[in-house]
């Protein structure tokens, strides 16, 4: 009996682990995702406003 917990109780930590290391992934994979985004929504205001782009320090260009 002892040892039956012992391997039950060898599984379960193991298992913990394993979900421990599933939710590590999975917002590791969010902030990817969130940093892909950002960089689309970037790209979308360059394509608006091509003076972002020719701007330095957040200055505003002037548009003749």
């Amino acid at each position: 009996m002892d040892n039956s917990m012992q391997v039950l109780d060898k599984v379960m930590t193991k298992a913990t682990e394993m979900m421990e290391n599933m939710v590590e992934v999975s917002r590791l994979n969010l902030e990817k995702e969130k940093v892909k985004l950002r960089r689309l929504e970037i790209k979308r205001k360059l394509r608006e406003d091509p003076w972002i782009a020719r701007t330095k320090g957040g200055s505003v260009g002037r548009r003749l």
